[in-house]
């Protein structure tokens, strides 16, 4: 294989020194942000499934996806007497793993003993998955590629945001590219103990997550694309080798548990595994709510990823990444020997992205997170022939242009620590300005109420109303006093006077602003046509609504084609039921009540047949306070 001249075995004391420090950087960053960071969304699920089921070798709580990194992340709560016993929980019994979780288990102490030891198992997957990006780098491209390929991605803030979670994006990121490490090894050095240590790799793949299922036919297709030229006859003897090492890796994770499959009356190995991977496809057929520039739907759009790529990379990384991959594709085109390389480097990522892109859910960048290190390795190799690209008397100008890109990276992920999941780019106005292009686990899952507390402490906003992204959490448990708002369990399910809200401060955090886990998507719509007063944490917006003073008296409804809104639902919507009730044709004339001399609403339709431009022009003089808009969920 071209370009691999560079070794491991070629590295100097120095080199090993300058990626520890490295690994050391992200290490801090990472252990400094954990403390900061309130529980996000699915970390109290992933704890407690991987605690309980170390604590009594039971799987009846793994549900969407194998349990790997919920076990590597839960084994240091086996160290603390306090730790509830699994079994006692009413919950478990029925095997109902949300009602175990978010109802019995944990809630009598204190959620950062149990999150914070659950978070630093992540930190290592991280520091491992740089670790095999520097060795990778290295033996490809050089020492100096493999440690700016390092260098970048430490100060990665997509990588940061989940290196610091007890989620399982960062683990199973770590282990697919570890995996892909283990083919290429296995490519160009083929031996029995590289085909069984491959093997494993690709079993832990599996046993991370579903989606890593990607690695089978992108590893066995380059198997099979190398070894027709080297093993001809031996290949599929090797292929089998490799997939039972996998597989028996799987059924490890899975406690080696054999049984039925539900539904089935055929008993399998790993069935647990199996009934994972048809609840992931009835999730991914069935979709999820997702909010993209302006829009709140449910199933996928095939251009989200890209737009969620384009936002939240960082800039210089973008722009080396995508020199390095055009550079690469051209030394493919021109030489048979470089195409191996740039194809190992390229079929997991461009087959996870297109995997990312065909599927209904939307749920932010940690779904194309696996892509991330490969992508790094494309900006080693860059860094590793610039001779190729430029005049020699050019080589100072480039490094130091790969120098400033670094430094200009390290600047923006600084910058947003330790709130990294909120990283947007320039493109997108930077993080304070996410919030307007995208929702969920890009800016907001739940990380922000400690932020809140301390904001909330600091400033003297009259009678605050919450409405948080991790509606299981009571906000109380962070010490936050406020009135709950939907989705919180203790709110009503809809926002009181949703046209009209009621004077003090709301904090409504980015993701349930757009509509995420409420039973109607516009609840809050209210706020989109307002500028918050403030923004915390990137995530949790800040609005206060002033008494009004006059009170508006009056409601009008054009009745073309009909009234909007009937007496009750105005009565509930605006909170009043002493409004005066008008109705008018404004496809006609408008109605100025009391002659325009005191405040009240206008409610019509937008748009359509009956809307003229008499209509439009009128509506286009007031201020839009509210838009229910029509639903669509594909």
């Amino acid at each position: 294989m071209n370009g691999t001249s560079s070794t491991h075995s070629s590295l100097t004391l120095s080199t090993f020194l300058i990626a520890a420090l490295l690994l050391g950087l992200l290490f801090a960053q990472a252990m400094t942000s954990i403390p900061r960071l309130s529980i996000t969304f699915d970390e109290d699920v992933h704890i407690s499934t991987g605690y309980s089921i170390l604590r009594t070798g039971d799987l009846r709580l793994v549900e969407d996806h194998p349990p790997l990194i919920e076990l590597w992340m839960s084994w240091a709560l086996l160290l603390s007497p306090d730790t509830p016993d699994p079994e006692k929980s009413p919950a478990w019994e029925q095997g109902d793993r949300r009602l175990f979780v978010r109802n019995e288990i944990w809630w009598n102490q204190p959620i950062d003993t149990w999150v914070i030891p659950s978070r630093i198992p992540i930190v290592w997957l991280a520091m491992l998955l740089g670790a095999f990006l520097f060795r990778w780098a290295t033996d490809w491209f050089g020492p100096r590629a493999g440690l700016l390929a390092l260098a970048f991605f430490i100060f990665d803030p997509n990588i940061l945001a989940h290196g610091t979670l007890a989620t399982l994006d960062l683990g199973v990121t770590c282990f697919i590219f570890i995996a892909m490490f283990g083919i290429q090894r296995l490519l160009r050095r083929p031996s029995w103990l590289n085909l069984v240590t491959g093997g494993v790799f690709v079993g832990l793949a599996l046993g991370a997550k579903v989606s890593a299922l990607i690695v089978l036919p992108v590893s066995v297709g380059l198997m099979g694309l190398w070894g027709l030229n080297r093993w001809r006859k031996k290949l599929v003897g090797r292929l089998l080798i490799y997939l039972g090492v996998a597989f028996l890796m799987l059924w490890a994770v899975h406690l080696f548990d054999f049984g039925p499959l539900p539904g089935f009356s055929i008993s399998l190995p790993a069935p647990t595994y199996w009934n994972s991977f048809l609840r992931v496809g009835q999730h991914i057929s069935r979709g999820d709510s997702a909010y993209l520039l302006g829009e709140t739907y449910v199933g996928g759009r095939w251009y989200y990823f890209p737009i969620v790529f384009a936002l939240k990379t960082p800039l210089p990384a973008i722009a080396l990444i995508g020199t390095g991959m055009f550079t690469s594709l051209l030394s493919a085109w021109r030489s048979p020997k470089e195409r191996l390389q740039v194809l190992i480097l390229a079929s997991l990522p461009a087959s996870y992205f297109i995997m990312s892109m065909t599927n209904k859910i939307n749920l932010g960048y940690r779904h194309i997170l696996p892509i991330v290190p490969f992508l790094y390795l494309f900006i080693a190799r860059l860094v590793s022939r610039p001779t190729q690209y430029a005049m020699r008397s050019t080589l100072h100008v480039l490094r130091i242009t790969f120098y400033a890109l670094l430094l200009w990276q390290a600047i923006g992920a600084l910058r947003v620590w330790p709130f990294s999941l909120t990283f947007f780019n320039e493109i997108a106005g930077g993080p304070q300005s996410g919030y307007r292009y995208l929702a969920d686990s890009n800016v907001d899952w739940g990380q922000g109420l400690k932020a809140t507390r301390d904001y909330l402490e600091a400033h003297s906003w009259p009678d605050v109303k919450l409405s948080s992204f991790t509606f299981f959490i009571r906000p109380e448990l962070y010490g936050i006093k406020a009135t709950p708002l939907p989705p919180l369990a203790d709110a009503p399910a809809v926002l009181p006077t949703r046209f009209n809200p009621a004077p003090g401060t709301y904090v409504i955090s980015a993701s349930t602003l757009r509509g995420l886990q409420l039973i109607d998507r516009e609840m809050y719509n209210w706020f989109w046509h307002r500028e918050p007063d403030d923004v915390v944490a990137n995530a949790m917006l800040v609005y206060y609504v002033p008494p009004r003073d006059p009170a508006p008296a009056w409601l009008a409804q054009c009745t073309a084609p009909m009234a909007p809104l009937s007496p009750p639902v105005a009565a509930e919507g605006f909170g009043r039921d002493d409004l005066r009730l008008i109705y008018f044709d404004c496809a006609q004339a408008w109605l100025y009540p009391e002659g325009g001399r005191s405040p009240g609403w206008y409610a019509l339709y937008r748009g359509g047949e009956t809307e003229g431009a008499f209509t439009r022009a009128q509506r286009e003089l007031a201020r839009l306070v509210y838009e229910q808009r029509a639903q669509r969920d594909t």
